[in-house]
Order: C-alpha cells, then structure tokens, then sequence
C-alpha cells in the first residue's frame, strides 16, 4: 500500500478503515495522522482497492474486528513503522534486489512519477509535502483531487509495467 499510494509508512501503518471511502475510491488520512497536521485526501486506484479488499478479507477469516488496516497482535492498537523495519530486515532473502528500507518505496515512487512525466508539483500533491511559500500556504486551498487522481493513475500504469 505504501508503494502503491506513495504515503508515509506510519500513515499507512496507521490507517483505520473508516478513513477509506471505496465507493468514491478515496482514502483521506485526518490532519492529526498527517505529517503536515493537514488532512489528505488519497485517489484509490484498482491496485489500492484489491490490496485493501485482501486486507478485508484477510481480517474476516481471522475475525479480527480491530479498526486498523494492520491491527498490532499484541495490542489494541495498530503495528508500529519498526514492525515494518524488522519485517523487511528478516525477509531480505525473499527480494531479488537489494536490502531496502519503507522510505525507499515512498522515493522511488515519487522518482518514477517524475521520470514519467508527471509535474514535481502533482507528485508532491499526492506526497502531501508542505507548502513552504506565502501564497501556497494562505491562499492555495484548491483541492488538487483531480491532479492526484492522474498521478497515481499514471503512477499505477508505471508499476504495473515494471511488475509484468
């Protein structure tokens, strides 16, 4: 999911389900789970859809009622981004490239939207980046759906060709 929607590990390791709208096919992360304390808005394309339809299905046949994505074993609460760290770090040997960490899954994706064509202002619409300019910050309020929707489209396309 993380590859897939270019978010930050600890956005996606803590995602709850009702912050998915799969009828609309959008996930928005609340402004207390962002990094820049702003909401973001997501665009779910078919290969975050299946991922979170496996994750559903998956959470069913364990009867798991837990309201995240990735709900921690151990606790109540969702797994931690170091779950993901370890996880990687004890499965090198299932990867046939090398040693790589979540942050490298979140560039590279933003690597190959640019080297696709894709604007570095769309690519960090769907990053969520700050905006550290005057106008951006007090008078852009514009949405930039449509935008992010055509990224990770595009986005999506581009990983689909490099995992065939």
């Amino acid at each position: 999911l993380m590859l897939v929607t270019a978010q930050r590990k600890q956005e996606v390791t803590n995602a709850k389900w009702n912050e998915f709208d799969l009828k609309s096919n959008w996930w928005t992360i609340p402004s207390e789970r962002s990094k820049n304390r702003r909401p973001h808005r997501v665009p779910l394309t078919s290969m975050a859809k299946e991922l979170l339809t496996s994750l559903s299905d998956e959470a069913k046949k364990t009867a798991t009622s837990s309201p995240y994505l990735f709900p921690s074993p151990r606790t109540t609460s969702s797994i931690t981004g170091q779950s993901i760290d370890h996880a990687l770090r004890n499965n090198t040997d299932c990867f046939s490239f090398p040693t790589f960490t979540p942050h490298d899954l979140r560039r590279t994706a933003s690597s190959k939207m640019t080297e696709s064509g894709i604007t570095s202002n769309d690519v960090s619409k769907v990053l969520n980046h700050s905006e550290n300019t005057t106008i951006n910050r007090h008078y852009d309020h514009y949405s930039y759906d449509k935008e992010k929707r055509v990224t990770l489209l595009k986005w999506e396309q581009k990983l689909k060709s490099l995992l065939a």
